[in-house]
């Protein structure tokens, strides 16, 4: 009977050593798939901090277009008016009428006590220019 020889996938027995190193690689590759697992934990929050930075940037420039208007810091002047206690807010850019409100008691002490040395200082002014002269 004529024969030959070949190869085949079979399942054999481990011995203890073939054990003791599959053990050993089983343990490496376990500890690689925990710090895998930690880098990609913290790549997501890497990337989670970025994509919700450039969604709110993308959330501010569509508002906006949407709104055709900016927040910007404004140069105004602010207008007392002694006899009624109102504050009128005007842009010093357009001349705009910002805002009228009732003065608060801080205010309207800071703003007298501003006319009355704007008082001072013009009645001193001419004496000292009479006085020149």
């Amino acid at each position: 009977m004529p024969s030959k020889t070949v190869v085949r996938e079979l399942s054999v027995n481990l011995n203890s050593e073939e054990i003791t190193e599959l053990a050993h690689d089983l343990a490496n590759r376990e500890i690689a798939f925990l710090e895998l697992e930690t880098q990609h934990k913290q790549v997501k929050l890497e990337w989670r901090d970025k994509i919700k930075m450039a969604k709110g940037a993308i959330k501010g420039a569509a508002e906006k277009i949407r709104d055709k208007a900016v927040r910007k810091m404004v140069e105004c002047t602010e207008d007392y008016t002694v006899s009624t206690g109102m504050i009128v807010l005007r842009r010093n850019d357009t001349g705009e009428q910002i805002e009228i409100r009732k003065a608060s008691e801080d205010e309207v002490k800071a703003y007298d006590e501003e006319l009355q040395g704007d008082m001072f200082n013009s009645e001193g002014e001419g004496e000292d220019d009479a006085a020149a002269g």
